[in-house]
């Protein structure tokens, strides 16, 4: 999966797997990667 970088506050960075349709979103603080 490719994430993209943000300019966020709270998140580091998304990216998306369309054929799995699965979301995920590094968090800068904890540095957790959650899925959804």
């Amino acid at each position: 999966m490719e994430r993209q970088f943000l300019e966020s506050s709270m998140m580091r960075s998304v990216g998306y797997d369309g054929k799995e349709q699965i979301l995920e979103i590094e968090f800068k603080n904890s540095g957790r990667i959650y899925h959804y």
